[in-house]
């Protein structure tokens, strides 16, 4: 045997290989939401400055592809940056903030993460 082959041999071995010193941290909390329920469904117009939130639903409209191929996809998680009275909204998407006008705002349904 090589000192190669041992050395991918040690490869998943926590003490040595090319792990060793490895660490992962991770300051999420888990957070589950049952996506098929309705109950307690508001639309993101509906949301007040720093919620977040899940997408359950979205309704048809004429710019769904277009909020699909931008990440509003059923599961994705938001956070409300800003709501303005007339129901437009900017959101953090996946690092991005992102403004929907209240037309957009109002065809995406979500649950307030508790």
């Amino acid at each position: 045997m090589k000192n190669s082959d041992n050395a991918d041999n040690n490869f998943n071995s926590p003490e040595t290989g090319k792990w060793a010193g490895f660490q992962f941290f991770c300051g999420a909390q888990s957070r589950k939401i049952n996506l098929n329920s309705r109950a307690n469904l508001i639309s993101l117009s509906e949301t007040q400055l720093g919620d977040v939130v899940c997408i359950i639903e979205i309704d048809p409209i004429d710019c769904i592809d277009y909020l699909l191929n931008m990440g509003f996809t059923i599961g994705t998680e938001l956070q409300v940056i800003s709501v303005t009275k007339t129901g437009s909204v900017v959101v953090n998407l996946n690092d991005k903030c992102l403004g929907l006008g209240a037309d957009m705002a109002s065809s995406i349904f979500v649950k307030r993460f508790s």
